[in-house]
């Protein structure tokens, strides 16, 4: 089926088609020439030809499932262009240039219902320059647009999505062909922005910004080995400051968090391989303390014992069969609580 009224004129009076069959697969590929379809075949191709036109029809099971339509198209934009049917339904329409380079596509849903158009926008060295998304109106959604080095590699893509007139950017170092670096990731979304700067390919500044104003900012180190070590956050706003330290695992061991330059609350947390054997909060006037012991094989732990200000507060004790929750008082026992596993492995 031809939707452009040129392409019409060229199927009224092109020649006529040749035909031909070959054996083939899901995709339409040509396997095996056939000099004619028997019936047994699962999957065929039949193919279409004249000077203008050529239809490639892939059938399963003798029934139509795939069709490619491309008409000569040098006339207009000196390529070619092509349909492509799912079903008899038309999914996709796309213009090709003379050396085979993609220049528009439009898209279809599967009852027949306009999507996008893309429109691909090529350099002297037929390098990407601009991409347009449009609507069934014509008008743009969204524009990206590239940037290149004079060797080259790509430099910098700006994305703009119209109907919200934002801005996202995405600036690229490149030491070689093979390996690519990013340097910048700048997000708009309406009066808040992302800032993230990456050096040797590492994250190591994110900024938000409001309103044009940098409102918060976090700075992350790294060993030699190029492992996270820690991460401090400025929030300008509320005049805070966050610390976390990581170990090797990228496991938050430290955590320290400061209002006004004074430390408010300090986490330590102490792992024993990959278990979490404490957790330690310290802050204004109170200190919380979490134990944990485990079974070997086990992931969770069988006792989770909770301190305040060093005094015994409660003991959780885990196996196959229950939860029991033990709360204290001068240290001796006042409350206890038993929930039983269902056979699911959940709580009744």
């Amino acid at each position: 089926m031809c939707r452009f009224p040129f392409c019409l004129a060229f199927l009224i009076f092109a020649p006529l088609f040749g035909q031909s069959f070959y054996l083939s697969d899901g995709l339409g590929n040509e396997l095996q020439s056939l000099i004619t379809v028997s019936g047994e075949e699962e999957w065929y191709l039949r193919k279409m030809e004249n000077s203008l036109t050529s239809i490639r029809t892939l059938f399963h099971n003798q029934s139509e499932l795939k069709r490619w339509e491309t008409v000569d198209n040098s006339a207009v934009s000196g390529g070619s262009l092509e349909s492509y049917f799912y079903k008899s339904r038309l999914r996709e329409i796309n213009e090709y240039s003379s050396s085979g380079q993609i220049l528009s596509e439009q898209f279809y849903d599967s009852k027949g219902k306009f999507l996008e158009h893309r429109i691909y926008n090529f350099d002297k060295h037929e390098r990407l320059r601009d991409l347009l998304i449009l609507n069934e109106e014509g008008l743009e959604l969204k524009t990206y647009s590239l940037l290149y080095r004079e060797n080259g590699s790509l430099r910098e893509i700006k994305g703009i999505i119209s109907e919200d007139d934002h801005l996202s950017r995405i600036l690229w170092r490149t030491r070689d062909y093979d390996k690519n670096f990013l340097e910048q990731i700048y997000l708009n979304e309406g009066s808040d922005a992302f800032l993230y700067t990456y050096e040797s390919g590492r994250l190591k500044i994110r900024s938000v910004i409001k309103d044009g104003s940098e409102t918060e900012r976090t700075l992350s180190s790294y060993s030699g080995e190029g492992s996270l070590e820690n991460e401090t956050t400025w929030n300008y706003a509320e005049d805070s400051l966050e610390v976390l330290y990581y170990d090797k695992q990228s496991r938050v061991v430290l955590e320290n968090s400061f209002i006004k330059g004074i430390l408010r609350v300090s986490i330590v947390r102490k792992y024993r391989g990959e278990e979490l054997i404490r957790y330690e909060e310290r802050s204004a006037g109170e200190k919380i303390l979490w134990e944990y012991e485990y079974r070997e094989g086990q992931d969770h732990p069988i006792l989770s014992t909770f301190y305040r200000n060093g005094i015994l507060v409660k003991k959780i004790h885990r196996d196959a069969e229950m939860i029991k929750e033990t709360v204290y008082r001068n240290n001796q026992p006042v409350y206890e609580k038993i929930i039983e596993k269902t056979e699911e492995g959940g709580d009744s």
